[in-house]
């Protein structure tokens, strides 16, 4: 840049007539004039301050408002409360929760109890307890036949509809059908209440009651309930719940024509044979049989 101190005061306007002239013949006034000329056409927008000030207010103040959702802790702790409630009461309703055995027909179980005590089901039988309770309070519901062995400890009771029998630790055999109860202490002694009463039986002792009515004491000579060894034994039994028995311990449905079935049997029927065990009771009642399938059998007089 050769014409530097001209160039300068050209675009300062400073350079004489004189001066302007000869600084036109040099290429440097060539190439600036035409930058001079661009630069020439570019002009800065007018800016209003305070209209731009007014504009930006307006804008601010028409912004809508963003929600802020405030939390009601209140009733955060209401839902947490209830869901504590709910909680608590499963938890509670499941460690309550009663244990169901049960049997069906030709069927038996044993079932070990928390202390260590057992129950054997006979067929057609239903024990329900509830074992979180059982160290305090040892008491099952039963529904059928039951065996018990005992072990030592608190008050042990069976509760059924007809009747309940208390021990503190012993065997013995419950019996709660359709209007027949019956109750054999094979070990120690037990509380049995029936039918408004109170009775002690000890080892060798049985009571029943057959619709209500509690029918004398009687003795035996048995170490444990013949059904536990498949084998059912009656003594002075209505026909009827013979019958019954046979039915369970068979999955028979047996029908009777012109038979007594309040007469009383006494007896025994084996489980391992279903037509000799129909034998066992209807030839000492003389009375007749006949299948008229695999599991229907009639019962007759002729």
């Amino acid at each position: 840049m050769e014409n530097k101190d001209l160039i300068s005061k050209w675009l300062n306007n400073e350079l004489t007539a004189r001066e302007l002239e000869a600084f036109k013949q040099t290429a440097d006034y060539q190439r600036y004039s035409d930058i001079v000329e661009n630069a020439a056409r570019f002009h800065r927008p007018h800016f209003n301050e305070e209209q731009g000030l007014l504009d930006l207010k307006e804008r601010l103040a028409s912004k809508k408002e963003v929600p802020v959702r405030k939390l009601n802790f209140s009733a955060y702790y209401k839902v947490a409360a209830v869901f504590i409630v709910f909680l608590a009461t499963g938890l509670f309703i499941w460690l309550n929760q009663p244990e169901v055995i049960s049997t069906g027909y030709a069927e038996m179980a044993v079932l070990e109890l928390p202390d260590q005590s057992t129950a054997r089901l006979n067929a057609d039988s239903k024990i329900k307890y509830k074992p979180s309770k059982w160290d305090k309070k040892r008491i099952l519901e039963l529904e059928g036949e039951a065996y018990f062995q005992v072990e030592k400890g608190k008050k042990f009771t069976v509760e059924t509809d007809q009747g309940e029998v208390t021990v503190l630790g012993t065997k013995f055999n419950v019996k709660d059908r359709e209007n027949y109860f019956e109750v054999h202490c094979y070990e120690g002694a037990v509380k049995v209440n029936v039918a408004n009463k109170e009775i002690i039986l000890r080892k060798g002792n049985s009571i029943k009651v057959i619709n209500g009515e509690v029918k004398n004491l009687n003795n035996f000579d048995r170490n444990a309930p013949g059904w536990t060894i498949q084998e059912s034994d009656f003594n002075a039994v209505p026909l009827k719940q013979v019958i019954a028995e046979l039915e369970r311990q068979f999955d028979l449905d047996i029908e009777t024509e012109q038979v007594d079935l309040n007469q009383l049997f006494t007896g025994s029927f084996s489980h391992t044979n279903k037509e000799v065990a129909i034998q066992a009771i209807s030839i000492p009642l003389q009375l007749n049989y006949k299948f008229e399938s695999e599991k229907k059998v009639i019962l007759y007089v002729e």
